[in-house]
């Protein structure tokens, strides 16, 4: 439901969603989200081909995008926080993160 989503203000974020993008922002748009919404589209992210597109919502579907992609809408789409510059960096030399394993404790039900 793209009206119910455009109502919410948040960013959202969109996989695999190149071949229905015109129609994706036609639907926000109708919903009330405005035509400027900042729009981001990223594009073989993990590959040297990598290509970042900036646009408006309402000249989403009629930019040039290519899959894989996925396409960010909405207020972060227009941040340039410019903390790291992707393409500088080597994956084969980026430490893994280590995540402890989640730790679960049963919850008993009580009847009354």
């Amino acid at each position: 439901d793209w009206a119910a989503l455009a109502a919410t203000g948040a960013t959202l974020v969109v996989v695999m969603g190149v071949a229905l993008r015109a129609a994706i922002a036609a639907e926000l748009v109708a919903g009330g989200l405005d035509p400027a919404t900042p729009t981001a589209v990223t594009m073989s992210a993990a590959t040297a081909r990598r290509r970042l597109l900036r646009c408006r919502l309402d000249e989403l579907g009629a930019a040039e995008v290519e899959s894989p992609a996925v396409i960010v809408i909405g207020a972060v789409a227009g941040l340039d926080l410019g903390l790291v510059d992707a393409t500088s960096v080597d994956p084969r030399t980026v430490e893994p993160l280590t995540v402890e394993p989640l730790t679960v404790e049963p919850m008993l039900a009580t009847a009354r």
